[in-house]
C-alpha cells in the first residue's frame, strides 16, 4: 500500500478518547506534590507508603515500580521541584534521610544534601528565579540569616529578598524577567499588596488592585501569568472567579467569563495545554471533576475526573500524572495518585512531502486538502486535543482535492488522519484555526 502522507516528526497524540488509570497501588495518604528529575516521577506528602512499600512522604515512581529516598524524611512534604536536574524538597521536617534538614533538602538520585541550616520555619512553596531557587513559609531566617517569607538558594548560600514579605507564599513563578508571588499577605518589602507582589531582583511591587482572597498557584502558559486560587474578583469591574491572567500590565479573565471554577490548588503547562486542578465540579460552565484543561479558547474535562480535591498535576514520560485527596479516577479505585492516558498536545511538524498540500494553515476553519497519490478510498478524521471527533469524510480516488470545513469549531489545534478502507492509518498532521 503507498502512503499518500509522509511527515517527520509525527505528532504525538493519541486519537481516541483517554482513561484514568491507577498508579501501581498508589499512596496511603495525600500526594501533595509531584515534579520530574534523574528520570524519575517523584510524589511528595503526608502518605508513609507508596505501592505497598514503606516510604515516608517521599517516593519515586519509574513507570513501572515504586521506590523509597532512603528513609525519607520525619515530616510532610509540601512542595518538590526540579533544580538543576535534582530534585529539592520543601516541607515540614527535620530530618532527610536520617540527616539534620530543616524544613528543606535535596535528592541528587541516590542520597540526600542539606541546604545549609535550612530554614526556622516549614517551607510551603518553591520556585526558580534569576538561576537561584526561591522557597517561601512563615520563617524569618533561612541559612542561618534573616529572610522574612521568601528567600533564595543559589546552590551554595542563601539570600534574601529585600526585606520580603509579611507572611508567606502559596505560589511562586518567573515571567518575563520578574518573579511573583501569591499567597495571603498584605505587604511586600515594605509597602502595602493585595496578597500577590513582583520582585525584579531589587525591589518589590504591587499588581494593580491585586486578589481579594488567597491566590493558591501561579503559571506561565501562552506568554501569560495566570493565577489561581480561591479569589472572587480582582477590581470593581473584573468578574474572575478562581483563575484571572495577567499581561504584564493589566489583569484580565479568561474568555467571556469562562473561567468560573471554584477553589483551584494545582496548575500545569504539558506539552502546549493548561491544566488545572483542585476541588470544582464545573469549570466553563461545563461538568469537570475537579481536574480540567485549557487549550488557550475553551475548556474541556478530562473523563469523569476524580473524586475529590487535585492538589499536585506533573507531566512525565508522555503522561499527565495528578496527586491529591481523591481514592477514585474516572469511577475507578486510584489512591491519592492517577495517570490520564490520553491526548496531551503535539509536536511542531518539521517536514512534510510533496503529495499532500493543506491550505490556508493556519486558516479561520477552511481548508483545502489536496493529493496526487490517491491510489484507494480512505477516510479523513479530525480530533481536538481531547481526542474527541470534529469531522470526518470519504475520501474517494476519483478526486485529488477536498474541502474540510472546520469553521464551527472554537480556535486552536486540530489533529487529522488519513486511513484506508481496511483500517490502516497512512497519514497524520496538523490543522490550526486561528
Amino acid at each position: 500500500m503507498k502512503k499518500l502522507l509522509i511527515l517527520t516528526g509525527l505528532l504525538c497524540s493519541v486519537f481516541a478518547k483517554g482513561q484514568w488509570t491507577a498508579v501501581g497501588n498508589g499512596t496511603n495518604s495525600t500526594v501533595w506534590s509531584m515534579d520530574s528529575a534523574n528520570g524519575n516521577l517523584y510524589v511528595g506528602g503526608s502518605f508513609n507508603s507508596a505501592g505497598g512499600i514503606s516510604a515516608n512522604h517521599i517516593a519515586s515512581w519509574n513507570g513501572t515500580i515504586w521506590d523509597s529516598l532512603q528513609s525519607g524524611t520525619n515530616g510532610i512534604i509540601n512542595r518538590l521541584i526540579n533544580y538543576n536536574g535534582n530534585l529539592y524538597a520543601g516541607g515540614q521536617y527535620t530530618l532527610a534521610g536520617g540527616t539534620l534538614s530543616n524544613n528543606i533538602a535535596e535528592w541528587n538520585g541516590t542520597s540526600w544534601i542539606t541546604l545549609s541550616s535550612g530554614t526556622n520555619a516549614p517551607v510551603w512553596a518553591l520556585g526558580t528565579y534569576n538561576g537561584s531557587l526561591i522557597a517561601s513559609g512563615p520563617f524569618d531566617t533561612a541559612g542561618g540569616k534573616q529572610a522574612f517569607g521568601i528567600a533564595s538558594w543559589n546552590g551554595s548560600i542563601w539570600d534574601s529578598l529585600g526585606y520580603g514579605i509579611n507572611d508567606f507564599a502559596w505560589g511562586l513563578a518567573s515571567y518575563n524577567g520578574i518573579l511573583y508571588a501569591g499567597g495571603t499577605f498584605n505587604g511586600a518589602g515594605g509597602i502595602s499588596v493585595s496578597n500577590i507582589a513582583q520582585w525584579n531582583g531589587v525591589a518589590w511591587d504591587s499588581l494593580g488592585n491585586g486578589s481579594l482572597f488567597q491566590a493558591n498557584v501561579l503559571a506561565v502558559y501562552n506568554g501569560k501569568l495566570y493565577a489561581a486560587g480561591s479569589f472572587y474578583t480582582r477590581s470593581a469591574v473584573l468578574i474572575a472567579n478562581g483563575l484571572a491572567v495577567w499581561n504584564g500590565n493589566v489583569w484580565d479573565s479568561l474568555s467571556s467569563g469562562k473561567n468560573n471554577i471554584g477553589t483551584v490548588l494545582a496548575m500545569a503547562v504539558y506539552n502546549g495545554l493548561l491544566y488545572v486542578g483542585g476541588n470544582f465540579k464545573t469549570v466553563g460552565g461545563i461538568p469537570a471533576n475537579n481536574i480540567a484543561v485549557w487549550n488557550g479558547t475553551s475548556w474541556h474535562a478530562l473523563g469523569a475526573g476524580v473524586n475529590d480535591s487535585v492538589q499536585a498535576i506533573c507531566g512525565y514520560d508522555g503522561k499527565l500524572y495528578i496527586g491529591g485527596t481523591f481514592d477514585s479516577a474516572g469511577g475507578m479505585p486510584a489512591k491519592h495518585i492517577a495517570v490520564w492516558n490520553g491526548p496531551l498536545g503535539v509536536n511542531e511538524v518539521t517536514e512534510q512531502k510533496n503529495d499532500v498540500k493543506i491550505y490556508p494553515n493556519p486558516s479561520n476553519g477552511l481548508f483545502t486538502l489536496e493529493l496526487t497519490n490517491q491510489k484507494t478510498k480512505s477516510e479523513i478524521e479530525v480530533y481536538n486535543m481531547l481526542g474527541e471527533k470534529v469531522y470526518s469524510n470519504a475520501l474517494s480516488t476519483f478526486n485529488y482535492s477536498f474541502s474540510i470545513n472546520l469553521s464551527g469549531n472554537p480556535s486552536g489545534i486540530y489533529l487529522y488522519r488519513i486511513t484506508t478502507e481496511t483500517g490502516e492509518q497512512v497519514s497524520t498532521g496538523k490543522l490550526v484555526i486561528e
